[in-house]
């Protein structure tokens, strides 16, 4: 049976970040999951599974993030933190024509501390760049990108759309 989602992928660092950091840009990343959710978009976080299986299955992760961004919608990037899975993750969508957001500080962004390589990515440049002062201000950025984004999809032949094999 074919099911139809149309999921946002969302990918952003916290490996090597002190734990302030890291508990502030979880809680950032589950209110761009509830954006997500809000507009219509199934919100897929898997920084946080990743996150958490530190047991030493790399290949299965790598298998697990290939397979979902090239089912996703939409890649959302934050690049605010340098983090080669992120870099890895903006790469993959490229090869997979799926389009990326990035999203980060704009004084980030203003004095070039966010990297060029992801920066002219392809897939990025068919994409947005939100670029916020505070968190409430990406998050309305996002709220009216998403709605644009869902007012697209709506069309039951959307291209928009992925159908996927339900698995059992």
């Amino acid at each position: 049976m074919l099911i139809q989602y149309p999921y946002v992928y969302i990918s952003g660092a916290l490996s090597d970040l002190n734990p302030e950091r890291r508990v502030e840009l979880r809680t950032f990343y589950e209110k761009i999951g509830r954006l997500c959710d809000e507009t219509g978009f199934a919100a897929h976080i898997p920084t946080f599974m990743n996150d958490s299986d530190r047991s030493g299955h790399y290949e299965s992760v790598d298998d697990y993030v290939r397979k979902h961004i090239c089912g996703a919608r939409l890649l959302i990037a934050y690049v605010g933190e340098p983090s080669l899975g992120v870099g890895v993750g903006i790469e993959i969508a490229h090869h997979a024509n799926v389009p990326v957001w990035l999203l980060a500080e704009k004084a980030k962004f203003d004095e070039k501390r966010i990297s060029q390589l992801a920066r002219g990515n392809p897939a990025c440049r068919k994409g947005v760049v939100i670029t916020f002062t505070d968190t409430a201000h990406a998050e309305m950025q996002l709220h009216l990108e998403l709605r644009k984004l869902r007012n697209q999809s709506t069309s039951q032949h959307s291209p928009f759309m992925r159908c996927v094999e339900e698995r059992k």
